[in-house]
């Protein structure tokens, strides 16, 4: 289930997680919590990534390597 850690880790609720993975109880969603960010200690860490991020975009859609 590595797509619901990336799931978690980008913030999507576990009711959503759950319906995806066809889970029947959300019980069994809830080992993916620990993956979900921390707002007041990952916001700048998920910010930092999502500007890397967006910079590489900007590179290769300018044509520069």
């Amino acid at each position: 289930h590595v797509s619901a850690i990336m799931w978690a880790r980008a913030g999507v609720r576990l009711e959503r997680i759950s319906d995806w993975l066809g889970h029947a109880d959300i019980r069994m969603t809830r080992i993916y919590a620990r993956f979900m960010p921390a707002d007041e200690y990952d916001a700048p860490f998920i910010d930092r990534a999502r500007a890397a991020v967006r910079s590489e975009e900007q590179l290769d859609h300018s044509g520069i390597s």
